[in-house]
């Protein structure tokens, strides 16, 4: 299960999670769930970690291009996120039901993508995902960092765990 938190502040970025993995035997810390993938680019992942695995070296491998030319106004963006990003969630799913999602963290906006390829901006400064989101989604708007969201919902949803890991964008 997983907890992936995000705020806009600023001018600064900050995405959190939780590093548990588990299934219906064991929990298990210390697994990485968000990546920086260049100094304007974070993205936090939720699901299947077979599948978080693959959405990772697909990103991975494509790392140089991503974000060669800068980003001017929400147009580009929005066609960064979809040329670049939404590709590579269908192809993930081996025809396997899919429960994949995407917390994209670019040019000070958020944006989830979903396992189905559907995509969506933020429009709030903050964003969670994963099954303890619920608890990071009220921290968030109390006005509480993300770091402190993930460990509220470390504290509530018994399957999220430490240790937490933070990535930035200044």
């Amino acid at each position: 299960m997983t907890v992936v938190a995000a705020r806009v502040y600023r001018g600064v970025t900050t995405v959190v999670a939780d590093s548990a993995l588990c299934d219906e035997e064991f929990i298990q810390g210390g697994h990485r769930k968000i990546w920086k993938l260049n100094p304007n680019l974070i993205v936090g992942f939720s699901g299947d970690w077979g599948q978080i695995c693959r959405a990772r070296q697909s990103l991975q491998s494509r790392r140089r291009g991503l974000l060669s030319t800068p980003l001017r106004g929400l147009g580009s963006i929005d066609e960064f996120i979809f040329s670049s990003m939404v590709p590579i969630i269908p192809a993930l799913g081996d025809g396997e039901e899919s429960d994949l999602q995407l917390l994209v963290a670019v040019a000070g906006t958020l944006w989830s993508l979903g396992p189905l390829g559907e995509y969506s901006r933020y429009t709030t400064t903050y964003a969670a995902i994963g099954s303890g989101a619920p608890y990071a989604w009220g921290a968030l708007a109390m006005g509480a960092s993300p770091t402190k969201a993930v460990r509220v919902a470390i504290q509530f949803s018994p399957a999220c765990r430490g240790p937490i890991r933070q990535e930035v964008i200044q």
